[in-house]
């Protein structure tokens, strides 16, 4: 029974002083209301419980969510550092290369034929887009030019 319930019951028992009946129905009004007030207080406590748990499991997600992304993060860069770093090295070679014509194997004194064939095989080994690949044998034919000049 709701409140309003138990005080009709609690008015009428006061009218008939006495009446057994009456008091029953007060005890058990009264009984039912408090049960419906624990019932109504454990389902609020219930649902506070859900919301709490849901919120933490939320922010559990949150942390894994993040945690990968941040290992992946590590794990991109780290290969685009060594990516990075590998053409540095292929650069510095190509460097070492040209000046001082470490792939003919003979010194100063070449051709222009042989000139072109190790700056083409330089460039088929180190360089990858024909622009790139046309100015590494334009840079070796001046190389070149410059020690018959000598």
């Amino acid at each position: 029974m709701a409140c309003a319930d138990l005080q009709v019951v609690e008015e009428a028992a006061k009218k008939s002083p006495g009446n057994v009946d009456l008091d029953d129905e007060v005890a058990r009004a009264r009984e039912d209301l408090c049960a419906a007030l624990r019932e109504k207080e454990e389902a609020e406590a219930e649902q506070k419980l859900s919301e709490a748990q849901q919120h933490h499991a939320f922010f559990v997600k949150e942390q894994h969510e993040d945690r990968q992304e941040r290992m992946t993060f590590r794990r991109v860069s780290f290969w685009q550092h060594m990516a990075t770093y590998l053409l540095y090295f292929v650069m510095l070679l190509n460097v070492f290369i040209t000046t001082f014509g470490i792939s003919s194997g003979m010194g100063h004194h070449r051709d222009a034929a042989a000139a072109a064939s190790s700056a083409s095989a330089v460039v088929h080994t180190t360089v990858s887009t024909p622009a790139a690949a046309a100015a590494a044998v334009d840079l070796q034919l001046r190389h070149n030019a410059t020690a018959y000049s000598r």
